[in-house]
């Protein structure tokens, strides 16, 4: 199963990976990211401290924010690695050590009466360099309602598009996403395999740096959608140096230990990110000990 996931993430660049999130641990991260998310919900972006990483424009917040500064235990990182969702991401970047970018891991929330937040098709590569070491898989993961698609926005992919990062839109359809959105023309030439996605609470959709996808909010739409994404990369000597010249907080997974910041001081631009500390995880005694 796992090596027919990982075969699929290939070709398709995206593959939806169904009931694979302990729903308890949803329900807890929901809970917080509603309440953090709310308290934000009505601010303008002048009134967002500097060290608060909150987009007002996307309605979005690093996955810090529903989390302990002092004391973080990164919860959606922690109910993906304790899933059978963490050994697609291992085999498709073929390695068990592993970083986490917590910069670009967000929750963020889509509502169907702001349609500017709804991004359109885009390639998550952040300016990281065009070399296969550098690949990176994103999981996304629905926290509320119960189903996204039938009432509440979902994605959109284009599966089977080429490898390659696609130039940028010179007429973005919002200013917003001038630094984001691909060329209209690359992506009229794929129109014909659009994909719109019903995904469901407990689900992971795991994509490539490849691969276009887009916020769809369709009329019929009348329910906010809650979600979370995090990025993964393996653990080589060329991203280890790239994040530590950015001052990039990482998460290190490696076969036998767990490394995090013990917190992360964002107006000092991550510095915190050194030294790190252990993680007591996986669990004992769970199916991931095979992986260790």
């Amino acid at each position: 199963m796992r090596s027919a996931l990982v075969d699929l993430l290939r070709h398709d660049q995206y593959v939806q990976v169904p009931d694979v999130i302990d729903r308890a641990a949803l329900t807890e991260i929901t809970k917080r990211t509603r309440s953090m998310l709310g308290r934000y919900a009505s601010r303008h972006q002048a009134d967002i401290p500097p060290g608060i990483p909150y987009s007002v424009a996307q309605r979005m917040a690093c996955m810090t924010m529903i989390d302990d500064p002092d004391d973080l235990q990164f919860p959606v990182i922690r109910a993906i690695r304790e899933s059978r969702v963490w050994p697609v991401i291992t085999g498709y970047l073929k390695t068990r050590s592993i970083l986490c970018l917590i910069p670009i891991s967000s929750v963020r929330v889509v509502a169907p009466t702001e349609p500017g937040v709804a991004l359109p098709f885009h390639q998550d590569g952040f300016g990281l360099p065009e070399d296969a070491a550098y690949d990176m898989v994103s999981v996304w993961l629905l926290l509320d309602p119960a189903m996204c698609g039938p009432a509440a926005p979902t994605m959109e992919f284009i599966p089977g598009a080429p490898r390659r990062t696609f130039p940028l839109e010179p007429n973005p359809s919002n200013p917003l996403f001038k630094y984001s959105q691909a060329a209209n023309a690359d992506i009229a030439a794929l129109d014909g395999r659009r994909t719109m996605l019903t995904i469901k609470q407990g689900d992971a959709v795991v994509f490539t740096r490849y691969a276009p996808h887009r916020t769809v909010i369709a009329p019929h739409h009348d329910t906010p959608r809650y979600s979370a994404e995090v990025r993964f990369l393996a653990s080589n000597p060329q991203t280890v140096e790239l994040f530590r010249q950015r001052d990039n907080p990482v998460m290190m997974f490696e076969p036998r230990r767990t490394l995090a910041p013990a917190s992360i001081d964002w107006a000092a631009s991550g510095k915190s990110a050194i030294p790190m500390r252990a993680l007591p995880w996986p669990k004992r005694g769970s199916w991931l000990n095979s992986w260790l």
